[in-house]
């Protein structure tokens, strides 16, 4: 037989389950499964006179089910290298709780038809006799490392309903790690939407169009992922339009808007704290001058402490002046 790098990977596979003691579990016969109409199908079929059929498939299981060793794992993986769409599916019903085996059965599987794999794992994902949940996980585990545009156009072309399986969520996380405007994308459409954002893409979305990726944040559920999400958005958007990015975050009800506004006020003050004290002081709505003076002041105070002091006694009184003094007296000295 010929050794290519997918007999290697199957062999590789073996050996490691030899490691951590593995038996083969109890079989049964498989039902018949359908045929696919996908030209890896189409392969496999025409190669019908050399792979086993269900029967041969039962027959061969069980002729090796008394046996122990390396040679009754080997034989196994065997089996499963040969093994067809057709035959696949079943094959899958017997393991359903063996990983290790799904891992192996996943790997062949995703080598002969992705697609296939994948529309028969949604088929049967009601199904408590079919491992669809485990096969999902090795089959995203191999498409995001092999060819990850092309998981996002299989997934874009599933149909809405079975891109809202629970068990994709996972896997958009997975998929927003490498691409987030993708993966946010992806989540958004499939109404999955409760994830931590990955903060070295969102600082980069912020950088080419903070608008659009703060549109895109604020439909996060999770409340600690949004506020954290906007926080990075206002503070890489305050660097380049910061009165644009204020204007933007201020229109935001409760804490996110908060957040997002002293973090973009804070990245314009440390770059030009007089530019940024003069709008906050031209702001009628006392509660905005309030709620941004302790980012202003923060990090005018690094930048040039006695300017900041001079700017509380010019522009503060009272109550506010006192506290404001305060907060410069007793906050670090800069570097």
């Amino acid at each position: 037989m010929k050794i290519t790098s997918h007999h290697l990977s199957l062999i590789l596979i073996a050996i490691l389950l030899l490691a951590t003691g593995f038996t083969i579990s109890h079989i049964h016969t498989p039902p018949t499964a359908s045929k696919s109409s996908t030209p890896a199908a189409q392969h496999s079929q025409s190669r019908s006179s050399q792979d086993p059929t269900t029967t041969e498939l039962r027959q061969r299981l069980t002729s090796i089910d008394n046996q122990s060793g390396p040679d009754r794992l080997l034989r196994l993986i065997a089996i499963i290298e040969r093994s067809t769409l057709d035959t696949l599916p079943g094959l899958a019903r017997h393991f359903v709780h063996d990983e290790p085996i799904l891992k192996i059965i996943a790997l062949h599987w995703f080598n002969l038809d992705p697609h296939h794999g994948l529309q028969t794992l949604l088929e049967n994902r009601h199904n408590d006799s079919f491992p669809s949940e485990t096969l999902n996980y090795f089959f995203m585990e191999n498409w995001l490392a092999q060819d990850f545009a092309g998981l996002v156009q299989a997934i874009d072309e599933l149909p809405l309903e079975d891109r809202k399986w629970w068990g994709f969520t996972d896997m958009y996380c997975d998929i927003a790690d490498l691409d987030y405007k993708t993966g946010l994308r992806l989540m958004r459409e499939a109404q999955q939407i409760d994830i931590s954002p990955n903060s070295q893409q969102i600082t980069q979305l912020a950088t080419e169009n903070p608008r659009k990726i703060a549109d895109d944040v604020r439909q996060l559920t999770n409340r600690i992922a949004l506020i954290h999400a906007l926080q990075q958005i206002g503070a890489e958007w305050g660097k380049s339009k910061p009165e644009e990015a204020l204007t933007y975050a201020l229109a935001i009800p409760g804490h996110p808007g908060k957040h997002m506004s002293s973090a973009a006020l804070t990245s314009w003050a440390t770059l030009e704290p007089e530019a940024a004290a003069t709008w906050l002081t031209s702001q009628q709505n006392s509660r905005i001058q309030d709620q941004l003076r302790p980012a202003l002041l923060k990090a005018w105070q690094k930048k040039d402490p006695e300017a900041a002091h001079e700017y509380c006694l010019t522009n503060l009184t009272g109550f506010r002046q006192r506290q404001a003094l305060r907060s410069i007296e007793t906050a670090p000295a800069p570097d």
